[in-house]
């Protein structure tokens, strides 16, 4: 698969800060409540943190008058606070999901309150349409046994989302008997912790320990943003650095070395060689990306960069592993891409001949002008050096690197030959593109 550089380093960049937007953070029972030092002393909304009052506008239900529109939490309730949008179809099912909750827990003290941020007029309008596939039944009908409400000017979304740093709906806040926010995250995961809530088994302290990092990726990652937007290149990588150090787990450190590569890239940075050998550690079993990976030093040198022997190298064998596994994969179409991408790094090191082996056996894999131009001119190269030999007598200098860059030369000091990257299909596992709303957060 290949991917123009200005894409690659677009989606590293949109893997490194959505690292942790599921879930916000958390503390163990006391320590972390409202602020942490090591976030600029503004206060988060995390696990522990007593939960702001609900100052909402419109109440569309109440389970027929048995719950109180009220803005104050009660002592000894418990309340799940869902954040939801008619135009979120994520949040639809939960129409129906809520009112089979709301039965099974009402004893146990629970209220579940959805919370929109649309005008009064939108979720009115919503609640009288027919539920999908059943004409028979309109949502509001659903949604009689809990709490349905709006908040047009979005105080509890910045008391509730906005701090808590949740960018996707639905999301759900779970606050306990105590007043404190116990659980934050997705309504699919939410059962188990609901239950363990409501029963006292809720251990705050363990959930809290993970999530506190995590909520920190996202702050500092919003740094490393405001500060690339300043031109302060040097100062994100030396953030970028320490959030690889603090990183909670493997991935988010992978994540965070891959945006540390595309910064570099762009910037023409120093260690390239060493940053890219880490991120090529991380994806070593994913020859699409390794794919990705390796091509974006084809196009860097055929942008004019300087290609260090050291870095060439590296992503020679990059692209020879992304071959290696393609061939167990079967996807004739994906592995005469790799080939291709392999053969281009190979001639840069001056290897025409295997080169040309390489850029053969892909075009016989992969239907596509690309590749079977860029043979063609490699074929081109191998007659030019022939006819060097048989006129001088002498064997003519293969690609040489020049000053560390890779200036792959022929025998009368031309350029290599270069080519546009051919495309082959998408990998499916890619990051879905994401789609804009009217509230600015993704459903």
């Amino acid at each position: 698969m290949r991917l123009n550089k200005v894409l690659f380093l677009s989606r590293l960049w949109w893997a490194a800060t959505v690292v942790a937007l599921i879930l916000p953070v958390a503390v163990g029972a006391s320590v972390l409540a409202q602020t942490d030092d090591g976030l600029e002393g503004q206060a988060i909304l995390t696990i522990g943190s007593k939960a702001p009052a609900l100052d909402i506008e419109t109440w569309f239900s109440d389970r027929e008058g048995e719950f109180n529109q009220t803005t104050k939490l009660e002592p000894g309730k418990i309340y799940l606070i869902d954040f939801w949008a008619t135009w979120s179809r994520a949040s639809h099912p939960w129409m129906l999901k809520y009112a089979d909750l709301q039965d099974r827990y009402f004893d146990e003290g629970l209220q579940i309150i959805r919370v929109s941020d649309e005008d009064e007029d939108s979720v009115a309008n919503f609640l009288e349409l027919d539920v999908s596939g059943q004409k028979e039944t309109i949502y509001a009908e659903w949604t009689l046994g809990y709490c349905v409400t709006t908040d047009p000017d979005r105080s509890v979304h910045e008391d509730y989302l906005v701090a808590a740093q949740q960018a996707n709906l639905p999301v759900v806040f779970i606050v306990g008997r105590t007043g404190l926010v116990e659980w934050i995250g997705n309504p699919a995961k939410m059962q188990t912790p609901l239950k363990k809530i409501i029963d006292g088994k809720w251990d705050r302290a363990v959930f809290g320990a993970k999530i506190v990092a995590e909520q920190r990726m996202i702050k500092m990652a919003a740094e490393v943003r405001q500060l690339l937007q300043r031109g302060e290149t040097e100062e994100a990588l030396k953030l970028i650095e320490k959030m690889m150090v603090d990183a909670p787990d493997s991935k988010t450190r992978a994540e965070m070395a891959a945006l540390r590569l595309g910064i570099l890239m762009e910037n023409d940075g120093p260690n390239i060689a060493e940053a890219f050998k880490e991120v090529v550690e991380n994806i070593s079993g994913n020859s699409y990306r390794l794919n990705e990976l390796a091509w974006s030093i084809v196009t860097r040198a055929q942008g004019g960069k300087e290609i260090s022997s050291e870095l060439l190298e590296i992503a020679a064998e990059t692209a020879k592993r992304g071959v290696a596994l393609s061939r167990k994969e079967g996807s004739d179409s994906h592995l005469g891409a790799v080939l291709d991408t392999y053969a281009h790094l190979v001639f840069m090191q001056g290897d025409l001949d295997k080169a040309l082996e390489l850029q053969t056996e892909a075009t016989e894999l992969y239907d596509s002008d690309d590749i079977f131009e860029y043979l063609d001119e490699l074929k081109n190269e191998k007659s030019k050096r022939v006819l060097a030999e048989a006129q001088t007598g002498e064997p003519p200098k293969e690609g040489v690197l020049g000053n560390g860059s890779a200036e792959n030369l022929n025998s009368e000091g031309s350029e290599s030959p270069k080519t546009e990257s051919p495309k082959t299909e998408p990998e499916e596992t890619e990051l879905e593109e994401s789609i804009a709303d009217p509230s600015g957060i993704e459903s």
